[in-house]
Protein backbone atom coordinates (compact mmCIF):
# COMPACT_ATOMS: atom_id res chain seq x y z
CA UNK A 1 0.00 0.00 0.00
CA UNK A 2 2.77 2.67 1.12
CA UNK A 3 3.78 2.55 -2.67
CA UNK A 4 0.91 2.21 -4.62
CA UNK A 5 -2.65 4.04 -3.12
CA UNK A 6 -2.31 7.54 -2.88
CA UNK A 7 -3.79 9.53 -0.03
CA UNK A 8 -5.64 12.78 0.05
CA UNK A 9 -4.54 14.21 3.11
CA UNK A 10 -0.59 14.68 1.81
CA UNK A 11 -1.60 15.86 -1.71
CA UNK A 12 -2.48 12.41 -3.57
CA UNK A 13 1.02 10.92 -3.12
CA UNK A 14 1.54 7.75 -2.26
CA UNK A 15 3.06 7.42 1.02
CA UNK A 16 6.35 6.04 -0.32
CA UNK A 17 6.94 8.99 -2.01
CA UNK A 18 5.82 11.40 0.11
CA UNK A 19 8.69 10.09 2.63
CA UNK A 20 10.73 10.76 0.16
CA UNK A 21 10.25 14.51 -0.62
CA UNK A 22 9.92 14.95 2.98
CA UNK A 23 13.56 13.15 3.55
CA UNK A 24 14.90 15.06 0.46
CA UNK A 25 13.84 18.73 2.04
CA UNK A 26 16.32 17.81 4.97
CA UNK A 27 15.09 18.09 8.94
CA UNK A 28 11.46 18.91 7.81
CA UNK A 29 9.81 16.55 9.52
CA UNK A 30 7.48 17.35 12.85
CA UNK A 31 8.49 16.21 16.45
CA UNK A 32 6.99 13.30 17.51
CA UNK A 33 4.04 13.62 19.04
CA UNK A 34 5.08 11.15 22.40
CA UNK A 35 7.12 13.29 24.90
CA UNK A 36 10.49 11.93 25.24
CA UNK A 37 11.54 9.47 28.14
CA UNK A 38 13.07 11.86 31.01
CA UNK A 39 16.31 12.55 31.42
CA UNK A 40 18.75 9.26 32.37
CA UNK A 41 15.73 6.91 31.51
CA UNK A 42 16.92 4.63 28.68
CA UNK A 43 14.12 1.86 28.75
CA UNK A 44 10.82 2.06 27.88
CA UNK A 45 9.95 -0.09 31.01
CA UNK A 46 12.37 1.84 33.39
CA UNK A 47 10.31 5.29 32.05
CA UNK A 48 6.71 3.57 32.99
CA UNK A 49 8.48 2.19 36.12
CA UNK A 50 9.39 5.78 37.36
CA UNK A 51 6.21 7.40 36.24
CA UNK A 52 3.98 5.01 38.28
Amino acid sequence: YNTCRPHSSIGYQTPASYAETIFAMGSGMPDPIANKAPKGITTTAEALIRTG
